[in-house]
């Protein structure tokens, strides 16, 4: 690919095509179809069928509903969700159905895949958000079919759809893997721990064939409430459940630097209960610095009987977090942290420190996967975006 500073042609364009791009509207473009159909044999496509911004189906399509009256597509034919157009639906069809709501059926029979990348450029987005209606805006066909797009040969227009379709197809593939991924974490965590009334999980390591044992959380750990040391770094909870530096988070709060005294003090290793415990709120810092007083610190009484890694995987665990309702009846919806009283007469099961070490470790690494697979992604996401803004004028 080369660059190229002149406006009628775009920034980044295949070596060999010289041309000047031409003015065309997009009514003389592509096709708007209207046929309607409601033909039971042929699957439904719906907004809630579609991936917004990404433009695939979220189901198979052997999944898709039948037998609504909508608008007849085919294959290669693009999808355009006209209604609150800035939500981004749309798709280009691999199969003849039937669109269902408020869409554009739209047709291009030279370089149908480059009209479904015209349609995420940043000039027909700008121009279908030019959109009629308050409450339910609708993007004006009249405006935008008679709006005049730069478009090249077709040569050129199948070549930048064929590329911009190869993106796609590898963000689609590393989405598989990284679903592929969650699922495996999923099952392991369901599998790796025992369920309520269960003494043991249903997957054990080999060699570790122990019962898990059961203790009152005051057995296991012990409340630290160390204040007035203001010259630490401020910390704060988000909603994943990391702790992080309060600047870091954008957030402009003003306070006085005569409050910090009060705040507690919390170091690396040690655990939080915070405002979002109700969803299972328990933060692991890796940091040490000063939290919000309303936050409630633990910590192990016996470090060296336990694995700080698999306990903040515990934490996080679904029957952990639904544990927490017979500790939090009566106070759950009014915005107040669980107590470490509260806190300390809950039972817990958890297996010896060899195999907490095992399952940590099983689990980290797949954290260590997903974040891989979706810096992935994201790497992708951005060179399409670069050469949506890059590739059309």
């Amino acid at each position: 690919m080369t660059k190229n500073d002149d406006k009628r042609v775009p920034a980044l364009r295949f070596k060999g095509f010289n041309d000047d791009w031409a003015q065309h509207k997009l009514g003389d473009i592509a096709q708007r179809k209207n046929k309607t159909s409601d033909c039971s044999k042929l699957p439904n496509v719906s907004y809630e069928d579609i991936s917004p911004n990404i433009g695939t189906l979220n189901k198979s399509v052997n999944k898709l509903s039948t037998g609504k009256k909508g608008i007849l597509f085919k294959k290669d034919d693009v999808l355009f969700g006209k209604l609150r157009p800035y939500l981004n639906n749309y798709l280009f069809a691999g199969f003849t159905g039937i669109a269902i709501g408020d869409f554009w059926v739209l047709n291009h029979k030279e370089a149908p895949q480059f009209l479904f990348y015209l349609i995420q450029s940043p000039k027909f987005r700008y121009i279908s958000n030019i959109s009629s209606g308050s409450k339910m805006p609708r993007s004006d066909w009249n405006l935008v079919s008679n709006y005049k797009f730069n478009v090249p040969a077709v040569f050129e227009q199948t070549n930048i759809g064929k590329t911009l379709k190869l993106i796609d197809t590898l963000i689609t593939l590393q989405q598989r893997k990284l679903k592929q991924v969650e699922l495996l974490k999923k099952y392991l965590l369901q599998n790796l721990f025992p369920t309520k009334n269960e003494k043991n999980a249903k997957l054990l390591f080999k060699g570790h064939k122990e019962i898990w044992r059961e203790q009152k959380a005051n057995d296991i750990f012990t409340e630290v409430d160390t204040r007035k040391v203001p010259d630490n770094t401020i910390l704060s909870t988000t909603q994943n459940g990391k702790v992080v530096p309060r600047n870091s988070l954008g957030r402009n709060l003003v306070f006085s630097t005569s409050k910090l005294k009060n705040y507690k003090l919390v170091r690396s290793g040690q655990f939080i209960i915070h405002l979002r415990s109700f969803k299972g709120g328990f933060a692991t810092s890796s940091l040490t610095g000063i939290v919000s007083p309303t936050y409630t610190i633990f910590d192990f009484k016996n470090r060296t009987k336990h694995d700080t890694k698999f306990w903040s995987i515990l934490f996080t665990n679904y029957n952990f977090i639904q544990s927490l309702k017979s500790v939090t009846e009566g106070i759950r919806y009014n915005g107040i942290a669980i107590k470490f009283s509260q806190f300390s007469d809950l039972k817990i099961s958890f297996p010896q420190l060899s195999t907490q070490m095992d399952i940590s470790k099983i689990i980290n690494c797949l954290n260590l996967s997903l974040e891989k697979q979706k810096l992935k992604i994201q790497k992708l996401q951005k060179t399409k975006q670069f050469l949506l803004q890059n590739m059309f004028i």
